[in-house]
């Protein structure tokens, strides 16, 4: 029986199993809600990527053809060709259907939140919600949320850019 007084000594309920735990959990209620939308994770995460980042260049998501594909299909992206250095290259955006499917899934996190949150009382909820919060931004990700690293990558194949740094002055002509 759950005791909330005491740690239990029990290594399978240490937080870390736990979390991960209810975050498999948390993912097979979303992929049901997915499928029953048509959709899927890689859907979603594209999605999220447009809206959180804008504009992205068709090669610069790591993300399947087939995946972009569905989403044009479904006109929930749309595409522009701009120039870019002597090149054309294809362009997506969020199209409108594309931030209301988006909105709908929003909804749909929400209810799989309250499933996986019902034991605990309002109060208890946003403490939660402030420690995982916490806990996120000290391993330095607090501005990645919502998007795996593998589509949030502006070049296919490479790591998200380092944040610029101060350098150095160079040394010029003396005065």
């Amino acid at each position: 029986m759950f005791d909330s007084r005491r740690e239990s000594s029990d290594p399978f309920e240490q937080p870390v199993h736990l979390l991960s735990a209810l975050a498999r959990e948390a993912e097979a209620r979303m992929d049901e809600r997915l499928a029953a939308r048509g959709s899927s994770r890689a859907h979603r995460e594209v999605l999220t990527v447009l809206h959180r980042a804008g504009p992205h260049g068709r090669a610069d998501l790591a993300a399947p053809a087939a995946v972009l594909d569905d989403l044009l299909a479904l006109g929930l992206v749309r595409t522009m060709a701009v120039q870019l250095g002597g090149g054309r290259q294809e362009v997506l955006l969020l199209a409108p259907a594309g931030e209301a499917a988006l909105a709908a899934l929003h909804t749909d996190a929400e209810a799989v939140q309250d499933g996986l949150m019902v034991a605990l009382s309002r109060g208890e909820r946003a403490q939660l919600g402030s420690l995982l919060r916490r806990m996120h931004a000290s391993l330095g990700q607090d501005g990645n949320f919502g998007s795996s690293a593998s589509v949030s990558r502006k070049v296919r194949g490479r790591a998200p850019a380092a944040r610029p740094t101060a350098r150095p002055a160079r040394p010029g002509p003396a005065d």
